[in-house]
């Protein structure tokens, strides 16, 4: 098992998958950002400053996007380590699930 994780860093797997975490935290925190304002001045109506509306508007939109972006990385996670082992191994994919469920 520590052979396959250290295949995992050497094929560049944490880097990559770092980068897009990153990436798509930014996502999540510039559009909770924008939906909460529009949120607080379009639905709340609110003039000046940033009200509560902002400030509940951001927290649930970054809790929805964090979801969404954390199952993204683990879509391609797993679609990087199937994609490998297809290479490796002829078979198909049954062959591929029945090692990992036993």
């Amino acid at each position: 098992m520590l052979g396959h994780e250290i295949t995992h860093v050497a094929n560049g797997d944490m880097v990559t998958l770092t980068l897009i975490q990153g990436v798509l935290n930014t996502f999540v925190i510039f559009l909770s950002r924008v939906v909460g304002f529009l949120v607080d001045r379009l639905l709340l109506k609110n003039e000046r400053g940033y009200g509560p509306g902002y400030w509940v508007a951001t927290i649930v939109a970054q809790l929805v996007l964090g979801l969404l972006a954390a199952m993204i990385v683990a879509w391609f996670s797993r679609w990087r380590e199937f994609a490998r082992r297809r290479r490796r191994q002829p078979g198909g994919r049954e062959k591929m699930i029945l090692p990992s469920t036993g």
